[in-house]
């Protein structure tokens, strides 16, 4: 739902786009209805954060794709260093 949505935004997207792109970058979400609700539209806004709607079917645009080995591996090394932590 957008309340989980908008938690992984905050715990892990934004950490990961300060830190490899200094938050300078474009959000590219699909047309899955959580991605443009009002309380996400509004936490997008609230955090400067530009998005895109992707056309209902763009396979050769899906950027996305290409981020996850990077976010999984920054999600996995910040829950490894949490863990250290303790």
């Amino acid at each position: 739902n957008s309340y989980i949505y908008q938690d992984i935004l905050s715990e892990y997207l934004i950490p990961f786009a300060f830190y490899k792109y200094q938050m300078n970058f474009k959000l590219h979400q699909d047309n899955d209805s959580k991605h443009a609700s009002a309380l996400i539209r509004s936490f997008l806004r609230l955090n400067s954060i530009e998005w895109v709607k992707a056309p209902p079917y763009s396979p050769d645009l899906n950027p996305v794709e290409l981020l996850w080995h990077e976010l999984k591996t920054f999600i996995t090394s910040k829950l490894c260093k949490d863990e250290n932590d303790i």
